[in-house]
């Protein structure tokens, strides 16, 4: 189980178009992989599809954009990695089983990964138990007026 959270990606689709949620900005990213290179890269489109990165190679323990400086792009450092440090590049028979796209998004103050225990109730995507785009999204309901299913289809009102 990884502490950072994790876009998770299926590299069996692409090339393939992702949408990404970060706070209040969306993202769309498209991740390809070139067989003649052996490389994977990515473009980043806003939330109308518009470009504002294209054929950004991921680079393992590189973040992603960050050699580029536009206040477009998201905040927060993504970058293709494995959490357990067996890992020092990115191949096809990795990506994915081992190495991950992750938002670094550790506390500062955690020098030690290892000892970090239990999931944060306050961080949305810190759950491990979800299937979607980004891993650990909170299962917690937090809708206070309506029937836990809205949409009657599990027998709710």
């Amino acid at each position: 189980m990884g502490l950072r959270d994790r876009l998770l990606v299926n590299k069996y689709d692409f090339p393939t178009m992702y949408e990404v949620i970060f706070g209040t900005e969306t993202f769309n990213f498209e991740f390809m992989y070139r067989e003649s290179t052996g490389a994977f890269y990515v473009n980043l489109y806003d939330e109308n599809e518009a470009p504002l990165v294209l054929g950004e190679r991921l680079v393992y323990g590189q973040p992603l954009f960050a050699l580029i400086n536009d206040e477009r792009l998201p905040d927060e450092d993504i970058i293709p990695m494995d959490e357990s440090g067996h890992e020092t590049g990115i191949t096809w028979d990795n990506f994915g089983n081992t190495v991950f796209i992750c938002i670094d998004d550790l506390d500062p103050a955690v020098t030690d990964p290892s000892v970090v225990t239990g999931d944060n109730p306050d961080d949305l995507l810190d759950d491990d138990d979800s299937a979607g785009l980004v891993e650990d999204e909170s299962s917690e309901d937090t809708n206070l007026y309506g029937d836990y299913d809205d949409t009657g289809l599990n027998g709710g009102d």
